[in-house]
């Protein structure tokens, strides 16, 4: 029974760090795109407002999974702007502080291992994603959203959700993107179901 119980804490670490750094290597990937770009502008080949435009008119485009995207917003304080939004373009130029953006519950800056719990879960999430890059430059914060329907429309249940931000130097952007991660949840519970048929078997 303990090594089933041990066996099933490891597998669930698992699978969320395997999400966690599939998560991180995307939002890289798509820093890479900006950093090109920032280089161009050093160059001389572009001006910083074309470059700046040819940078978020690349990553607007760019998706994984066919539906998961990248936003950029700035770090404004107290709370931060929006500039670059490829699905709710409404967003764009508009401060973040709307009160369905205030459901941050975990945050992890950088590299380190402890996890930052907010206290009452309503912490506003683009404030929280400039706390951990402020820290560390890099982070993730978990929190609560809608899921999008198919005919449209978002759900009236929250789902947990996991991002990625990391700070653009010089531009002062945070690049990011978020993945739903409740099915983390289901599918260690398929796992769970498995392991004690196993145990029942072997008792």
């Amino acid at each position: 029974l303990l090594m089933t119980f041990m066996a099933l804490f490891l597998a669930k670490s698992s699978m969320l760090e395997d999400r966690k750094l599939k998560t991180r290597h995307l939002v890289e990937s798509a820093q890479a795109v900006l950093i090109h770009y920032q280089g161009l502008e050093k160059s001389g080949a572009l001006d910083k407002a074309q470059a700046q435009a040819a940078a978020m008119a690349t990553v607007r485009s760019m998706r994984y999974e066919q539906k998961e995207y990248f936003w950029i917003h700035d770090l404004n304080t107290p709370v931060p702007k929006m500039l670059m939004h490829p699905t709710v373009v409404a967003l764009e130029g508009k401060v973040l502080d709307a009160a369905n953006f205030n459901s941050a519950t975990t945050l992890q800056a950088g590299d380190q291992v402890t996890v930052e719990r907010t206290a009452d879960g309503k912490k506003n999430i683009f404030v929280a994603f400039n706390e951990v890059v402020a820290k560390a430059g890099h982070g993730f914060v978990t929190y609560n959203r809608s899921k999008p329907k198919a005919g449209g429309g978002t759900t009236e249940e929250l789902f947990e959700k996991l991002s990625y931000v990391k700070k653009l130097d010089d531009w002062n952007w945070v690049i990011g993107s978020g993945i739903y991660i409740d099915d983390v949840e289901q599918k260690f519970w398929q796992v769970a179901g498995k392991y004690s048929l196993i145990v029942l078997v072997v008792m």
